[in-house]
C-alpha cells in the first residue's frame, strides 16, 4: 500500500475476517462490529453490526475516513 494512505488501511489489509472491532469515525464510536472484508482497490472496509437492536446491519466505510480501530 502506498505511503499516502492511513495506518488504519494498512491494519485492515492485515486484519482477519471475523475480528470484532470498534471504529472511531469523525467523532463517533461504532461499537461491536465484526470485520468481514477489505478491498484494497476501493479502500472499502465492510463490517457487520452485532447487537440486539442493530445486529446484522452491514456497514461499508472508506478506510481513509476511519480515525482509529479498537481491535478486541
Amino acid at each position: 500500500m502506498s505511503r499516502d494512505h492511513k495506518c488504519v488501511c494498512d491494519q485492515l489489509e492485515r486484519l482477519q475476517p471475523g475480528t470484532q472491532v470498534d471504529v472511531f469515525l469523525n467523532g463517533n464510536l461504532l461499537e461491536d462490529l465484526i470485520f468481514t472484508n477489505f478491498n484494497l482497490d476501493t479502500f472499502c472496509a465492510t463490517f457487520v453490526e452485532v447487537g440486539e437492536e442493530t445486529g446484522g446491519n452491514i456497514i461499508v466505510l472508506d478506510c481513509r475516513d476511519i480515525q482509529a480501530l479498537r481491535i478486541e
